[in-house]
Order: C-alpha cells, then structure tokens, then sequence
C-alpha cells in the first residue's frame, strides 16, 4: 500500500527525540510523518522499572516550547516522565502512525522511501527528508560467561525488570554499575533483598547534586571548557564529596567523565543513594564475573558467592542497520552523526551524541537545529 500524502519529513521513531523533533517542525509548518513500530509513544519509558526516575533536573529538560509542570519534582518519577511526554504530544497535535514496524529505507533521485510494515501490510512513504530518532535502547546487551547455561537461577535483563517485590529475602547480583543498575540495586534493597554488584571495571561517581546545583548544571558550563579542566574539576568535587571507594570494591577511571564521554560514549553514574549503601554494607561489590555453577557465581578474585537471581544491567545496542543500509553513515552500528547533516542528503539522526548537559536537553537542541536545516 501506498502513502501518497505530500510529506516532506518521515520521523522514525515517537521517543522524546521523535516527538521533540515534529513538535519543531510543527512549528514551522513543515509536513511530517512520524513512524512508531510499537502501539504507544515513548514505550521505552512506558516499560522501564518502576522505580526509574529522571536523573537530570527537570528544569534543564524540557523538550522544545513545553516545560515539564511545576507541580512535579524536580526530578519527576517514570510515570511522571510518560505524562509529560504524552501532553507534549497531545499539545502538538503529533499523530504518530503506530504499529509501524520500518523494514527498509531507500534513497530515491527526489528524496526518501521508507517501507513499513503494520498490521500485515506493506505500507510505504515517500519524502524529501528522514530523520532516525531511534535511538539506543532497541537490542539489550546479552553477555555470557562459561556455566551460565546451567545456573538453576533466574536471569533477566533490566529490560524486563519491573521492581524487587519477587525477591525479598532473596540474594540478587545486578551485572554493571551504570545508572540503571545502580537504582536497580537500591529498588532490590528497598524490597528487602540483598543485592550484590558485579563492577568490572573502573568507573566514574558524581554526586546527582553540588550544594544543591544539579550535577547536569555543571556538565552545561563543563562542555564549554578544555576537556581536562573539566574533569580535573569534576574529580576534585566527586572526592570531595564521595570519598575514595577502593576499600569497598570501586575503583576510580583513569579517564575523568568528559574524557570518557567523547572516548566512549559512556556517562558517568549519578549517585542517588547506592553510594551510601555499598559504605553501610547493604550493597556488596564484587569484582567481574569468572563463571557460574548452578547456584553460585564465581568472581576473577576467586570469591565464590550462592546468588538467586542475576539482574543485567549491561546497557542496549541500536537497531539502524536493520532499515537502513547506507553504511557509510554507521560506525559500528551507530550514526557518525547527531543533530546536524550526515554524509547523505536529506538524511538526518537525532539522539545519538552522549552529552554530558544531559539527553533530553541535547535532543531539544538537535530537535531545533535539525528543524532549521530541514526548513
């Protein structure tokens, strides 16, 4: 079937960059078709764990021409964060064609054909532009390790974890200490289990606020700085306020956040509480994992400990190369670009550039500056 409507931008994808994006060429009268392969908006925040909340200030993330309410927190929960994302599309009129799965994209002599596929059909769309605002969070990072195949345990990924009612009184190993993780480890603590963390290797801890200034309202002014004096900074103040974690299993990156940023693409943890648990002894951590047995978790310092479910917190790789197949755009996978042009006319990614302003933030700006190259 055939979309013949005179579109001149397709967005793929309703996330906060999706929604963020149409709501600015709204603005500009520019037709837009936005593409979502799920029945709902921002589904990733629809099914995130519970207890999941925003780790940047709200104050410093509100998407293009709509602020987050007054009367929510300033860091406002997950539900709070999938209202606010369905008023902004309520307030924009954005009408995203759902249950829009892209199968293919094509670059045509006079712009873009997107192919879909949605309730049984083939379904395509011609434009003048295509704007991917997929994302990160499409394929959960899956490791292994020699005996998982014959632990007797649960194993999940943060992807399905919903809270840690199922494990009260029970040992649970979270694998990774991102953000994610470490909420997820203070969730199982607050549910009465006794969470374990896997860490393997060092990593950076800032404290979420400074007297009070958000962490993120130092990362706006620190982007503009040399990277090293930024993170010279940056370490100064975690120490200051954190304190050295080599006694407790944490040891400190060699790189500082900024550096690891653009190095990596890896943001640092905000601490919101897991920090004060690992020093009273209610969060262990251990070392990487060197193999399962049926019951218990061997680490590579030689500690062996009886775990009854493991939790993997290990992050999420992006989907693009499975629609689009125009590789010199993609290094590993991810766009070479963010917010601006790429290598192929009319083809843009929004989303993708790990700021350390923090990610709503950077997907308003990309939103806006993308809106005025499409115009």
């Amino acid at each position: 079937m055939k979309n013949n409507n005179q579109i001149n931008t397709i967005i793929i994808g309703a996330g906060p960059a999706g929604l963020a994006m149409a709501a600015c060429l709204s603005k500009q009268n520019t037709p837009y078709v936005i593409l979502e392969q799920s029945d709902k908006i921002a589904v990733k925040w629809h099914n995130h764990y519970k207890r999941l909340h925003l780790h940047t200030a709200k104050e410093y993330s509100n998407l293009p021409y709509f602020d987050f309410p007054k009367q929510f927190p300033r860091y406002p929960s997950r539900q709070q964060v999938v209202r606010y994302l369905e008023d902004y599309a309520n307030h924009f009129d954005i009408q995203p064609v759902f249950n829009a799965k892209v199968i293919d994209t094509k670059k045509t002599n006079d712009g873009w054909q997107v192919v879909a596929e949605q309730k049984g059909q083939t379904v395509t769309f011609d434009s003048q532009n295509l704007v991917v605002a997929t994302g990160f969070n499409h394929i959960p990072n899956m490791p292994t390790w020699d005996g998982l195949e014959s632990f007797t345990g649960e194993v999940i990924h943060s992807e399905n974890y919903v809270d840690g009612k199922a494990y009260k009184d029970k040992t649970v190993m979270v694998v990774g200490f991102g953000n994610s993780g470490s909420e997820i480890a203070i969730d199982l603590w607050e549910y009465g289990a006794k969470p374990i963390m896997s860490v393997r290797s060092p990593v950076n801890i800032l404290p979420k606020e400074v007297m009070g200034i958000p962490t993120l309202a130092m990362g706006i002014v620190q982007q503009h700085l040399p990277t090293k004096i930024a993170d010279v900074i940056t370490k100064v103040t975690a120490k200051t306020m954190i304190g050295d974690l080599s006694k407790y299993g944490l040891k400190t990156l060699d790189r500082g956040p900024m550096e690891e940023i653009k190095k990596n693409a890896r943001v640092p943890m905000l601490d919101i509480g897991t920090v004060d648990l690992i020093k009273q002894g209610k969060v262990l951590v251990y070392p990487d994992i060197h193999k399962f047995t049926a019951e218990t978790v061997q680490f590579a310092d030689e500690r062996e400990v009886k775990v009854d479910a493991v939790v993997l917190a290990t992050g999420f790789r992006p989907q693009i190369s499975r629609f689009l197949k125009l590789q010199q755009c993609l290094t590993n996978g991810l766009p070479n670009t963010s917010g601006t042009k790429s290598e192929v006319k009319g083809l843009y990614f929004i989303g993708f550039y790990i700021s350390p302003a923090g990610m709503f933030r950077e997907m308003a700006n990309e939103a806006k500056k993308l809106a005025k190259l499409i115009c």
